[in-house]
């Protein structure tokens, strides 16, 4: 058995003994290894999370998804707040909004001062009003950005607050302050910024520079979606003002229209993320594409393009409707031959009545126009005049639950009238004949007192007063 004792200043280890400087050397040596083990270990981390964080910028600026090599520099170095702050980035990019707070949390814990977290949950805030339209998150957003009000950020957040609440002029001003803020924004809340000053533009009537603002938008990220989302908005408001056209004139431009709604759709396809996004821009820029193509008189496109919203979103009823109402002003055109009346009619009649079916989410106010426009439809070529009648009746019976819309009444009262009118000129029985008469006049009478200024009707009863016709 091997025996250990000291002996006049010396250790003796079995046969062999060492020195007093032997013994230090030798716990040096171990120290020293020790050492060279901790921080070769420590070194090997940091060099791992070099490669990681370079990796994520790089999947990031890519716009792929830099999560794995995320992961590894957090799981190395989990107070490197850069990546806490992009891992939060990614996070509300993706609508995660629960885990990029949970991050942002995490860097004001690691950095209660942190100024991109600040604001970066200001952002989160903001994001999650547009969703909710929760007063109290708007609440958030502003003290968040208020919190760093030097900040150039910070004041691009605040602007788009006071754009939400209606104040342009507020909102240009800190947009403008922004501008002037050293250091500048961030890329993210330049192109916010030109996002921001481009809505205002159109709030303004000023088409010309909002689409000058949102290139800019586009030329900073160009893989951004916003910028083209609110391209998209923009032409479909262009589209919606845009005088009524020849089909020549019509068809020369929609293929400009159709080039751009291919970009569009591409980027749909392309960024699944930003899907919900681009799927509202879409469906507002063919819905605007179809009542255009309607008021130019081109039924083709008009139709094509109302398919395609419905394939888009089934639910959603705003371009059904948009649709119906440009329809019911089309079949009045006098330039209309015959044939092409009745064929507007019977799209009149078939997107109405599927209206019905496909929206089973219409108010009482929206049902009273469908069944007033359906009338209409019946009304005018004659085909059944006693559904025109029963379907008028409808239209009053939802009107009495929607509330008050003397217009739309008359309206009503004017197309039961009319109905009503028509199937008593084609009666034999005098006493029928009479007694139809007197109901359409009474509906008449119903529609000038809802609404006096119809000077083609009060022209017409006076005729029958007279006895015309």
């Amino acid at each position: 058995m091997i025996q250990f004792k000291f002996d006049k200043g010396r250790l003796k280890i079995g046969k062999h003994s060492l020195s007093n400087l032997a013994i230090a050397e030798a716990l040096a040596a171990g120290t020293f290894l020790v050492l060279t083990i901790i921080l070769g270990w420590s070194g090997w981390k940091d060099l791992r999370t070099y490669y990681a964080w370079n990796g994520a910028l790089r999947d990031y600026s890519s716009n792929l998804n830099p999560s794995s090599d995320l992961e590894v520099a957090i799981a190395n170095r989990p107070e490197f707040l850069a990546a806490h702050l992009l891992r939060a980035k990614v996070a509300m990019d993706a609508g995660d909004y629960p885990r990029a707070q949970q991050e942002y949390e995490t860097v004001m814990k690691l950095d209660p001062a942190n100024e991109a977290a600040v604001v970066g949950q200001g952002v989160l805030s903001v994001k999650m009003y547009d969703k909710t339209k929760q007063e109290p998150n708007l609440a958030a957003a502003k003290a968040s950005f208020s919190q760093a009000s030097g900040n150039a950020d910070a004041k691009v957040g605040l602007g788009h607050i006071l754009l939400r609440q209606g104040e342009l002029n507020g909102a240009y001003q800190m947009f403008e302050g922004a501008l002037a803020t050293d250091p500048p924004a961030s890329i993210d809340g330049m192109s916010d910024l030109y996002i921001g000053m481009g809505a205002i533009a159109i709030r303004r009537k000023n088409p010309a520079v909002a689409r000058e603002y949102f290139e800019r938008a586009q030329f900073l990220t160009p893989g951004w979606d916003r910028g083209y989302a609110n391209a998209a908005y923009l032409m479909a408001q262009q589209m919606a003002e845009t005088p009524v056209m020849d089909r020549e004139k019509f068809k020369a431009s929609s293929r400009m229209w159709t080039d751009f709604a291919t970009l569009i759709g591409n980027r749909y396809a392309v960024n699944k993320d930003a899907r919900p996004y681009y799927k509202d821009a879409i469906l507002t820029y063919l819905d605007a594409y179809a009542c255009l193509a309607l008021r130019s008189l081109d039924g083709g496109s008009a139709t094509s393009n109302l398919a395609y919203v419905r394939g888009l979103d089934r639910e959603n009823k705003r371009p059904t409707l948009n649709y119906i109402a440009t329809l019911t002003q089309v079949i009045y055109n006098k330039t209309l031959t015959f044939d092409e009346q009745r064929l507007f009619l019977s799209d009149l009649g078939s997107v109405t009545e599927n209206a019905f079916t496909l929206h089973k989410d219409l108010s009482s106010r929206e049902q009273a126009v469908l069944y007033q426009v359906l009338a209409c439809r019946y009304s005018i070529d004659r085909s059944d005049l006693g559904k025109a009648e029963r379907l008028a009746d409808s239209a009053k019976e939802q009107y009495l639950k929607g509330g008050e819309d003397t217009h739309l009444l008359a309206m009503i009262e004017r197309v039961s009238g009319t109905a009503i009118w028509k199937a008593h000129m084609f009666e034999t029985d005098p006493a029928k004949k009479l007694a139809m008469g007197d109901r359409a006049l009474k509906a008449f009478k119903e529609s000038l007192k809802a609404e006096p200024d119809q000077p083609d009707l009060q022209a017409w009863m006076k005729r029958v007063e007279n006895g015309g016709n």
